[in-house]
């Protein structure tokens, strides 16, 4: 449930409440109105824009509405959609040589896909990096990659779904050195209640780490940090997770996890894993919640069967080349289309 009541200088200040029982809603609501002039707005369905779809088997929140208006406002309604949101071959730098854009326009589509991370952790680690730097000519580039990318998952949002476990469970992971402007490492991290994710975290390191196990160090402690935040969160509600598992993928550290899920939030990925993390932090769109939920094995044998396909293109190509090294560049063009649309990228 949602309500709104005026402010001071004609503004509106919302807030929005819950309950498992629809009485205990009314209940609260009645002594509101009888405290405060205020107006009920019913089922919660938009607050602060996002987007809530309220169903009998869960709850779904994306930003679609805004990624609309967001890709209107800088031009790129039309821009031809990519698969990921960074490329994972080409890293950025500072690029002092390079040519300068508008400023306050690169800063305004960095500011606008920040707001847009509350509820799209996979542009996440994307849009962290492409802050770190000026407005030059590649970073442009980059950003709008991450906006050719909205256009092609406009209404992908966050699943909840109600049968799930309700175990806190945390993952954490960092880079060595990935920042190219200081050798500064990136951390990354992500908290569950049983398949719901509920935070998410990408933040450059402060110190310059000397060793991998010196970063993930660093990494785990932030991770710690948030996970107890979340436990006495929890003990509001008479709930206890003293006991929260934290998930590091380091050797010298001798904790492994094989699905690392915070991998996302610290490096760039092909399609086939990238699709894969997505889909295991209960990333879909509009059209496919409330449907029949993949679990993540079956979104691991998906994206390798992606990976397979790829491998097989590439292996016809070379062949193409080896017997017809003039072959037509436009018949290739064309087979790469067909491929796209079959798996849908």
């Amino acid at each position: 449930m949602s309500i709104s009541w005026p402010s001071k200088k004609d503004q509106q200040d919302d807030i929005i409440f819950g309950s498992t029982k629809e009485e205990m809603c009314k209940a609260f609501e009645e002594l509101m109105h009888k405290k405060f002039k205020m107006s009920s707005m019913g089922e919660l369905t938009f607050f602060l824009g996002l987007q809530v779809k309220q169903k009998s088997d869960g709850i779904f929140i994306n930003q679609s509405k805004y990624v609309a208006s967001m890709l209107q406002k800088f031009g790129m309604s039309y821009a031809k959609p990519t698969s990921t949101p960074m490329e994972t071959h080409k890293h950025l730098t500072a690029d002092v040589e390079g040519e300068e854009v508008d400023f306050h326009n690169y800063r305004s589509m960095i500011g606008s896909l920040m707001y847009l991370t509350a509820s799209r952790p996979d542009i996440m680690f994307a849009v962290c990096v492409c802050a770190r730097y000026q407005a030059k000519e590649s970073h442009l580039h980059a950003v709008k990659r991450i906006f050719k990318y909205l256009k092609g998952q406009p209404t992908l949002g966050l699943w909840y779904p109600n049968d799930s476990s309700f175990d806190l469970v945390a993952y954490t992971d960092s880079d060595y050195g990935g920042a190219n402007l200081d050798r500064k490492s990136t951390s990354g991290g992500c908290q569950f209640l049983g398949g719901r994710l509920v935070s998410w975290q990408c933040k450059k390191q402060t110190t310059i780490s000397q060793s991998t196990t010196e970063a993930e160090y660093i990494t785990a402690s932030h991770c710690c940090s948030q996970v107890l935040w979340i436990q006495n969160q929890m003990l509001d509600y008479g709930l206890s997770f003293l006991q929260t598992p934290i998930y590091i993928d380091n050797n010298s550290l001798k904790v492994h996890t094989h699905d690392q899920f915070a991998d996302l939030f610290t490096k760039a990925f092909d399609v086939g894993r990238f699709t894969f993390l997505v889909t295991s932090f209960g990333g879909r769109g509009t059209e496919k919640y409330g449907k029949r939920r993949e679990n993540v094995k079956n979104a691991q044998s998906q994206s390798s069967s992606l990976l397979a396909i790829a491998k097989i293109q590439v292996w016809r190509r070379q062949i193409r080349q080896v017997r017809n090294p003039g072959f037509d560049q436009r018949a290739l063009r064309r087979e790469k289309a067909v491929w796209r649309s079959r798996n849908g990228l």
